[in-house]
């Protein structure tokens, strides 16, 4: 049997250039965290920031912050340095984040089944980080389970 290939990984060097993880945070207050001590040696050669605001006619959220990571190489330690941004990310209370494939956020869509696929790392104020870099059905039933419960948190389960 050959070597196993994730599809996580896959996904984020998806240009066949440049490895990107894109991290999403409904902050608590709107002052960006340093995610700089997070990546230690492995810092990115590009960071990019975005505030996504809810258009739709009643939003209920507050806007979304994007960050893109983007890196020469792909990270060692990947697993761990995504935890400690998930980590950070949450400090301030209210906080949820998840990392994420790129294109893959829309209002209508945080969190939900139908972007499970889609996400690789999650947290919440007061919880661990969760990052999962496989397809182990086990570890996907857990990042699934902790999208609904940050929903509900959220205020946006159906």
């Amino acid at each position: 049997m050959g070597p196993r290939v994730s599809r996580v990984l896959d996904a984020i060097c998806w240009d066949g250039t440049a490895p990107v993880v894109s991290l999403f945070v409904i902050p608590a207050v709107q002052e960006a965290p340093d995610f700089a001590m997070a990546w230690g040696d492995d810092v990115p050669r590009r960071t990019k920031t975005y505030c996504l605001e809810d258009d739709r006619p009643e939003p209920n959220l507050p806007p979304v912050c994007e960050y893109d990571f983007e890196f020469e190489t792909m990270p060692v330690g990947l697993q761990q340095h995504l935890e400690s941004c998930l980590r950070m990310a949450c400090e301030r209370a209210g906080s949820v984040a998840w990392f994420a494939f790129e294109g893959s956020f829309h209002f209508d869509h945080i969190l939900t089944e139908s972007v499970a696929d889609q996400i690789y790392g999650i947290c919440a104020t007061g919880d661990s980080p969760l990052v999962v870099l496989d397809d182990e059905p086990d570890a996907r039933a857990a990042l699934s389970e902790r999208m609904c419960t940050y929903r509900m948190r959220l205020g946006l389960a159906d």
